[in-house]
């Protein structure tokens, strides 16, 4: 094997040869085909499937074929009309409805995915882990919390739970604030995949919120190997920076996450609070604008601007930000600051380490701010 080889890779080389050499045989193009896509080789993998289409075009798991490669080359459109094919006048299938429901989560139709996927959750079919987890995925992202967790807890009273969900389960629970709990859902969970992100991310969290940054390290720098495209990962990795008052890398982290999600108010927050601990106080301020033009019913976006338009003597513009803030969030600690820089109670730079803090202390551990009603 070559260095830049895989097993995958290796083991695709050696079925496309074979393919080449016996191209009727369809029991080897299915191999090839799986290997393909396990190898993601989505070109290759797409002919093989097109090649079977044309071989057996009667056998219904050639287009079942094309439509997860389909789904791997984000041609949702396709592989949605090829999956409703298959569904239309047979039985329900649950791989066919977990692969319709795997693509309402990619196209964001969360409360979509949990009602198809809902009749299966339960079931006892062989793909039970699978749907599981992704029914959780779409409770998850569509906020329904509360639901999500009570049938969790009722699944781990009758001993249902498979650890592929107890992963997706320990992030709902970090999002609860039930952090010993979530911490024992990672631990199951990484027990069966040492790789499963979601339970790497809340075992992160788990150990940030018990003020343990080189524990959260450890775990945090696994799941962004592991999803290189998961901005919550990368985010979280900035809070671990920040606790540990690394603001350059942090800086770094939150712009990686926010390039994946440009509008996730955490990561916004993070950068704009790791820029004002470097005295980088435009960048401070773009990043609040932008959160509160993500959303403006949030205090601390208010706030937290005005902290830095104080800083930067724009008085006027501080105390409108910082009424605004107290007008949506009483009590609001950033207002508080911008206020004592305004009445000269603050230095103007002194203590903004340690309000960073305490700001982003209750945000490292947990998803994002309160979204709006």
């Amino acid at each position: 094997m070559t260095p830049s080889a895989s097993p995958s890779t290796e083991r695709y080389a050696r079925l496309a040869l074979l393919q080449q050499q016996d191209p009727g045989n369809a029991l080897l193009l299915a191999d090839a085909c799986e290997a393909a896509l396990a190898a993601g080789k989505l070109d290759a993998a797409r002919q093989h499937a097109e090649a079977g289409v044309w071989l057996e075009p009667d056998n219904p798991g050639w287009r079942y074929r094309l439509a997860q490669v389909l789904i791997a080359q984000r041609q949702l459109p396709q592989a949605r009309a090829l999956l409703l094919q298959l569904r239309d006048g047979t039985a329900p299938q649950a791989s066919i409805d977990h692969d319709l429901g795997y693509i309402d989560l990619l196209e964001g139709r969360f409360d979509d995915c949990a009602q198809l996927l809902a009749p299966w959750v339960d079931g006892g079919v062989p793909q039970v882990a699978a749907i599981q987890a992704l029914w959780l995925r779409a409770m998850h992202h569509a906020d329904r919390l509360e639901d999500a967790w009570r049938w969790v807890e009722d699944r781990q009273r009758d001993g249902q739970l498979t650890p592929q969900a107890a992963g997706v389960a320990s992030l709902v629970a970090v999002d609860r604030a039930r952090m010993d709990a979530a911490g024992a859902l990672a631990g199951f969970a990484l027990q069966a995949d040492g790789g499963h992100v979601e339970a790497l991310l809340a075992l992160g969290c788990v150990q940030l919120a018990k003020s343990d940054p080189a524990a959260a390290r450890a775990a945090l720098e696994r799941a962004v190997q592991f999803a290189p495209h998961q901005p919550r990962a990368w985010s979280a990795l900035a809070f671990v920076d920040m606790a540990q008052f690394d603001a350059q890398q942090a800086r770094a982290h939150f712009e990686q996450a926010l390039q994946l999600a440009p509008a996730d108010l955490t990561s916004l927050h993070g950068l704009g609070w790791a820029c004002a601990m470097q005295q980088d106080l435009a960048a401070a301020g773009a990043a609040f604008e932008r959160a509160v033009a993500a959303d403006a019913s949030w205090g601390e976006s208010h706030g937290s601007l005005a902290v830095v338009l104080a800083l930067q003597g724009d008085s006027q513009r501080a105390r409108t930000e910082m009424e605004q803030a107290r007008k949506l969030q009483p009590g609001c600690l950033s207002a508080r600051h911008a206020e004592a820089l305004l009445t000269g109670q603050a230095q103007r730079l002194h203590g903004v380490d340690k309000l960073a803090q305490q700001i982003l202390g209750g945000l490292g551990a947990a998803r994002r701010p309160p979204r709006k009603s």
